[in-house]
């Protein structure tokens, strides 16, 4: 009995220096445990705002691309009679492609720059673009009525690429937002810089979007060829 009484006496507990090293201890081991979170954090913050720039740069150019392809849309056969096509009367063109040779009455890009541009379609088959009404599209208004527009423009506003059709959109409209860069590089068919409408044949496209406070980018190109001429 004796000596279990002096064995529970004799018990201690911990100094102040053992328990000053352990806590101590126990903040490494926390501080090393924040650092890997935050990390880990700012690492899924990275990877989402790259998405979200990746596909604001996807749709930009995805609806760029469609827009630039229809160019130049006449529903008929261009014009191939001698005494109207190159080298006939002007107002049409090319303005030197020999006798009978395809031409048109309008240009499929006009107001060409490195940041916008107006892409023009005839979508009701009268060869002159209609500007101050909208005009009926067989394959997409409803029988009977008017439902699109012949001129759509693109203009980088700040960072926002915005897109008007006019007649049907009474003020520009934002197709994708935080563009940061954008170029647009006009091209004959020898892929030369083209330096008139006449010569455009197919558009480059650089853009780079950007996303988050971060400063995360994308940046995609690609070359549009003019399916209508």
């Amino acid at each position: 009995m004796i000596k279990l009484r002096t064995l529970c006496l004799d018990q201690r507990g911990f100094t102040l220096i053992e328990l000053m090293l352990a806590t101590a201890l126990l903040g490494f081991v926390m501080a090393g445990l924040l650092s890997l979170l935050t990390a880990s954090q700012s690492a899924y913050a990275r990877g989402t705002n790259t998405i979200d720039a990746q596909q604001n740069a996807r749709v930009a150019l995805d609806r760029l691309s469609k827009e630039i392809r229809e160019a130049g849309f006449h529903p008929r056969p261009p014009d191939t009679t001698p005494s109207t096509c190159p080298p006939g009367a002007s107002g049409l063109y090319p303005s030197g492609g020999g006798t009978n040779a395809p031409c048109w009455s309008f240009y499929p890009i006009i107001s060409q720059s490195a940041t916008g541009f107006t892409a023009q379609y005839d979508w009701n088959g009268d060869s002159v673009i209609t500007t101050s009404a909208k005009v009926n599209d067989s394959l997409t208004c409803p029988t009977g009525t008017a439902c699109r527009g012949e001129q759509v423009i693109y203009a980088l506003s700040g960072q926002n690429l915005t897109r008007r059709e006019i007649q049907v959109d009474a003020t520009p409209v934002v197709i994708a937002s935080g563009i940061t860069g954008l170029t647009f590089t006009y091209l004959r068919d020898d892929g030369t810089t083209a330096t008139t409408s006449e010569q455009i044949r197919s558009v480059r496209i650089s853009i780079t979007a950007t996303s988050g406070t971060d400063g995360s980018s994308a940046t995609m190109t690609d070359q549009i060829r003019l399916r209508n001429r």
